[in-house]
């Protein structure tokens, strides 16, 4: 397990919270697409299930992904946004050499296998 300092915990929850951000306005885009598109559907209540069901999956990984995160979370928690696009080369930039360096190589890693 990687041990963050002081320092790299303040830009962790930055990072996250961008993560949080990004995420959120994504799935908003998202929504309002599948809006636009069922808007006119046949079945109204069956859109509105539809919507309903991706309202509560997403707040579920949401839940899954950012409630109750502690400083011993961080490290991964900003892996896992950074495996999954949600972060970019760019963002993870903030950190210093060896933690930037050390979520790219665990990255291409685990994308190597």
């Amino acid at each position: 397990m990687i041990e963050l300092t002081k320092h790299q915990k303040k830009i962790a929850r930055k990072l996250i919270n961008l993560g949080l951000h990004r995420e959120c306005a994504k799935f908003m885009q998202s929504t309002k697409d599948f809006i636009d598109k069922n808007t006119s559907a046949e079945d109204a209540h069956d859109a509105y299930l539809k919507l309903y069901k991706r309202i509560d999956n997403f707040d579920e990984h949401i839940a899954q992904r950012y409630d109750g995160i502690s400083g011993g979370q961080y490290y991964i928690t900003v892996y896992s946004l950074y495996f999954d696009r949600v972060l970019r080369d760019e963002d993870i930039r903030e950190f210093d050499d060896e933690i930037y360096n050390k979520l790219k190589e665990d990255k291409e890693s685990l994308l190597k296998k």
